[in-house]
Formats: structure tokens, sequence, C-alpha cells
């Protein structure tokens, strides 16, 4: 298996956002875009939810993509007192979350997971919602995440059920190590 340069991963990410938006098909119910949006709004209602109950001062959002779940936490949280920082790898995606939230507080900026640009002991809770399972060096990304939230902060992880019914058949003709 060769191995892939990470220019060519920011090169995929950043055309899958650019080109996102031409490649919508049929809505699974209504007011949603297909099923990635509906499966999307389903795991940020539970996240959102649990984040509500924390009441962080300071998020940090890994992997933020185009900003979906941030502009849930800017339209449901917007009394509260808090910082929100998203990062992702994709400029592209961090552009159109930037376009997407403007809010006071809310900041969006291109990093690498791996080398998080902030002090260490800096935020409350860390998001990382359906990210871990496209990094190749987990340890690393654990730690920095580890590094940044404060002592008692909360790591809130999510990653999909390779052996749920959906992905079997998704990966009925390979394996999932393949699809990718």
């Amino acid at each position: 298996m060769s191995q892939v340069k990470s220019e060519e991963i920011l090169r995929y990410y950043n055309d899958f956002y650019r080109n996102r938006r031409l490649l919508r098909r049929e809505p699974l119910i209504a007011g949603q875009d297909y099923y990635w949006d509906y499966e999307c709004s389903r795991i940020h209602l539970s996240l959102l939810a649990y984040l509500k109950s924390l009441k962080p001062k300071k998020t940090l959002e890994i992997g933020l993509g185009e900003g979906f779940f941030g502009s849930k936490v800017s339209e449901q949280m917007e009394n509260e007192e808090m910082s929100y920082v998203g990062i992702d790898f994709s400029t592209e995606g961090v552009r159109i979350a930037n376009e997407r939230i403007k809010k006071k507080d809310f900041y969006f900026l291109t990093a690498n997971g791996l080398h998080l640009p902030f002090k260490s002991c800096q935020f409350d809770v860390v998001v990382c919602s359906e990210v871990i399972e496209h990094v190749t060096k987990k340890r690393s990304l654990l730690v920095e995440m580890n590094r940044v939230l404060r002592p008692q902060g909360y790591l809130i992880l999510t990653t999909p059920n390779l052996s749920s019914l959906m992905n079997r058949d998704i990966f009925k003709d390979r394996e999932p190590s393949q699809a990718v």
C-alpha cells in the first residue's frame, strides 16, 4: 500500500468542500440535503445537548469541516458566554465556515490537529466528531487534544461504528480499509 502524501489529502478535502454543493442528492428527510447531513444532524443534536450541560467557557472543535456543528452551537447557545474555536486541515472548509458563522467569539482557522497552535490547558471542552478515523497518527492527535484541555476538561470524541448495518451495506464488496 503506497503512502499518501499530506498534500494529496489536503487537495482531496479542499476539492470535496469546493464541489460538495454540486454533489447534492434528493433529501432523505425534509430540510436535510442527504443521508450524511441527516446523520450529522442526529449526532450533532446529541453532542449539543451534552455541550450545553457542561456550560464551557472555551471550546475547541477539531475537524470542523464546513462548520455544521459550529453553526448549531452558535444558534443554540447564543445566550451563553463562551468562546468557540474550530480548526480544520482544509482551507476551503474553513473558508466556508467563516462565511456561514459570523458570531462574536467564534473563530475558525486552518490548522493540523497533530500540531495544535494553542498553549497547553486552554480549553474546557475539545470536540472531535467523526474525524479520528481519518487520521493515521491517532495517538498523536489524542496527545495533542489532552495537552490543550484544562485539568478536569472534557474530550467529546465520536467515531463511526464500522460494523453497523448501514456500513455493512456500504462495504459489502470491499474491506472498510479499502473504502476511503
